[in-house]
């Protein structure tokens, strides 16, 4: 169990970003059936679509990343370093480790459940809502690293 929680199974299927891409997401669903509260008051007739995002905006940026690659860790790192409203999540490597060392959190995509959710197949990637939908943005981490540097000293 320990083992685990330090190292939780790696998702499969990705692969570091080689071909940048970004994407809209719209989480709407289409409600199959009434959906009643317990008071027996109608949230949802059937037939209605139904964006969470209306009911509940992500005020967070979420960065995934291979925890394994130093160069993504340290992509996370310098994206979110004046940023609180953001979370790292690793889809492989230690989280534990990783927040001993940096003092910084670190989540897990546990199953892959956000990168099969939205189709990310590359990491690094970027999720932040534009309104009322998700841009999902794939980076290539060495152009990345090397735009903040140049932005760091000075220079476009």
């Amino acid at each position: 169990v320990v083992a685990s929680v330090e190292r939780p199974t790696a998702v499969t299927g990705l692969r570091p970003t080689d071909s940048p891409r970004t994407w809209l997401h719209d989480p709407s669903i289409i409600v199959s059936e009434d959906i009643t509260l317990p008071t027996g008051d109608v949230l949802a007739r059937a037939g209605d679509r139904i964006n969470p995002l209306e009911m509940m905006p992500l005020t967070l940026k979420l960065i995934l990343i291979d925890g394994d690659d130093p160069k993504q860790v340290e992509f996370a790192l310098k994206e979110t370093k004046h940023e609180t409203r953001t979370r790292r999540i690793l889809v492989s490597g230690a989280p534990l480790e990783l927040m001993r060392a940096t003092e910084k959190r670190f989540y897990f995509d546990q199953d892959g459940q956000i990168t099969s959710k939205f189709g990310i197949t590359q990491v690094p990637a970027i999720i932040v809502q534009e309104g009322n939908r998700l841009r999902i943005s794939e980076i290539d981490v060495r152009k990345h690293l090397a735009a903040l540097a140049r932005a760091e000293r000075g220079r476009p």
